[in-house]
């Protein structure tokens, strides 16, 4: 229950909430008892000769120096006293329909507390939900690039939306039914004690045996719920995988597989959902049939009382009412248990993420960027043996680097050092002599901006993809947008630039989407432009457009580009040329083709 527990820390910012919901729970749960005990004065004025009247303790009254329950049991037989002073020269006639009659206001007081109960439990816990989704998304898009590198986006879906359901369930419904069993429980308990505690200290010899289904069902539903939850996950990953790729799945026509595999899926979590409730429903089954058995055997001892004059008649069916209402909260807090086993389950998946260390995004010193930068003697690995390894390359500052080779070769892994989406595992990255490491991320990826070949654009306008949510003019906006060769057709769009472009901005061509994201890295206007294969979504005359554009940019920035289009990068200061992971070769276009056969190869493709 750790990290269920952990869960209930984002309802302490409404404990006062909660403390108002279980005061309203306990009066819930005294109406309850109330109303049942009018059963007694009715019973009793039918089924016996004399007008009801409460059995009176004088000694009860006197005594003194009983402690706090002796205190409470003389009290309530001075109210009894007070009642019977009421009923006296009542018929049973009239003692029938007063007492009938206050029924009424009971069961409302009873309906009325146990639904501002319920609100206001359900306002806190549905509150703390949406403080774990607020906190989970907000540390979700702090954690590490590497992450995102590493995992399904499925999974990470299905963490945010699927989890937090029976989590949601847990921390709002759950621990409703938790605390309104519990006090109707205790409520019960209290009067039984009150009337015969003979009778109820049997009753708690007998209750250890239902805790133990209690238990045993909640880890089985525990276990199952993880297992689903896994399954959901998994469906996250595979109708992800199947929308983003569904141009491949037609072009190879694997439709019928892709139906096979989610059916497969499917299967698994209908048979685990199975499982678990066959377990959910035997827990509530199993504690009524033990709870049964208990009051079998209290009817046996309590109508040995009757016959021996202990109890009156109604007292012992109220008595056994009281009983038989502890059947419904207890199969209620087991109820809440399995719940909560759920939930458990799903904040475990949950603290994976937050517990997973996110970036220290102001973490280090703010740097200058006079001179440039600088690799130095830099290896690195994803795992399973070195990706880089020793590569060495100056870039000063206001420079046109170009790093080419095969794919594969790791020049987008060069690349992503920069903005600090990864960290060398040996040798060091300097910016003005100053190891990156020491260096803040937001300091880093403000002096840089980063256009790549995996375009995406958010489902929103032109203006708020070009702008990305920082302080606009239009002027500036339209400046970019030349440059990029993209204010032409964006403003034959119906809306111009305040058009919306859909989902991953697939209300466009690959071409203008393209040329959007390099509006969108100019916008910024950066001290070091990135371009992982920028314009390969754009035909020969489109890149040549923006190419003569750019060059001015290029004289006035630091760039490293990456381009499979040799053509592109031939005016680059510097061409270092990337072979599996290590650097081949270095040195202008002339002077590669001149001395390089690898270097000619791939030109000449």
């Amino acid at each position: 229950m750790k990290s269920f527990l952990r869960i209930l820390g984002f309802v302490t910012p409404f404990r006062f909430t909660l403390i108002v919901a279980i005061f309203f729970a306990v009066l819930f749960s005294l109406s309850n008892g109330l109303t049942i005990y009018t059963i007694v004065p009715i019973f009793d004025t039918l089924t016996e000769e004399q007008p009801f009247r409460f059995e009176i303790s004088e000694s009860l009254i006197t005594e003194e120096g009983t402690g706090i329950a002796g205190q409470v049991r003389a009290g309530i037989e001075g109210i009894k006293i007070r009642i019977n002073r009421h009923l006296a020269g009542m018929s049973r006639r009239e003692i029938l329909i007063t007492v009938s009659l206050l029924i009424i206001p009971l069961i409302l007081l009873r309906g009325l507390f146990d639904f501002i109960s319920r609100v206001l439990f359900f306002h806190a816990g549905n509150s703390a939900v949406l403080g774990i989704r607020r906190e989970l998304f907000a540390h979700l898009i702090r954690l590490p690039y590497h992450y995102f590198h590493r995992s399904r986006s499925g999974e990470i879906l299905s963490r945010i939306n699927r989890d937090v359901i029976p989590l949601s369930t847990a921390v709002s419904n759950e621990i409703y039914h938790f605390f309104s069993g519990f006090m109707i429980l205790i409520t019960n308990i209290t009067i039984l004690i009150f009337i015969n505690w003979k009778l109820i200290l049997f009753i708690l010899i007998l209750a250890p045996l239902m805790a133990l289904p209690i238990g045993f069902f909640g880890n089985l539903v525990k276990r199952f719920t993880r297992k689903i939850q896994e399954g959901f996950a998994d469906i996250s990953s595979h109708l992800n995988e199947t929308i983003t790729g569904i141009k491949v799945i037609k072009s190879f026509a694997m439709e019928h597989f892709e139906n096979d595999a989610f059916g497969a899926i499917n299967n698994r979590i209908f048979s685990r959902e199975l499982r678990r409730r066959v377990y959910q429903n035997l827990n509530p089954g199993v504690v009524e049939f033990l709870g049964a058995l208990a009051g079998i055997a209290l009817f046996l001892v309590g109508g040995y009382q009757i016959i021996r004059g202990e109890l009156s008649s109604g007292e012992f069916i109220f008595f056994m009412l009281l009983v038989l209402n502890l059947f419904e909260p207890l199969k209620q807090i087991a109820s809440a248990i399995n719940g909560t086993q759920a939930g458990e389950a799903a904040a475990n998946r949950i603290y994976q993420i937050l517990d997973y260390p996110v970036e220290p995004l102001e973490k280090g010193r703010e740097g200058t960027y006079e001179e440039g930068i600088a690799f130095r003697d830099v290896s690195f690995s994803f795992g399973h043996g070195f990706s880089l390894a020793n590569i060495n390359i100056p870039i000063p500052k206001g420079k046109q680097i170009a790093l080419v080779g095969p794919s594969g070769s790791g020049k987008s892994t060069i690349v992503n050092f920069i903005p600090g989406f990864y960290l060398p595992e040996e040798g060091e990255i300097l910016i003005d002599r100053l190891n990156t490491k020491t260096l803040s991320l937001s300091w880093l990826r403000e002096r840089s901006a980063m256009v790549t070949q995996e375009i995406y654009l958010f489902n929103g306008t032109v203006l708020e993809n070009i702008t990305c949510g920082k302080p606009y003019t239009m002027d500036k906006v339209i400046e970019a947008a030349r440059i990029a060769h993209a204010h032409e057709f964006i403003s034959r769009l119906p809306e111009g630039y305040h058009t919306p472009i859909g989902e991953r901005g697939m209300l466009l061509s690959g071409g203008e989407r393209q040329r959007i994201t390099i509006a969108r890295a100019l916008f910024s206007n950066p001290e070091i432009l990135l371009f992982d294969e920028a314009t390969s979504s754009l035909d020969y005359e489109s890149e040549k457009l923006i190419q003569d554009s750019l060059e001015y940019l290029f004289k006035t920035r630091t760039s490293v580009i990456i381009s499979h289009r040799l053509s592109t990068i031939q005016s680059a200061d510097i061409i270092y040329l990337i072979d599996s992971g290590r650097i081949v070769d270095s040195g202008s276009h002339q002077e590669l083709i001149a001395r390089c056969e690898i270097y000619r190869r791939l030109f000449e493709q």
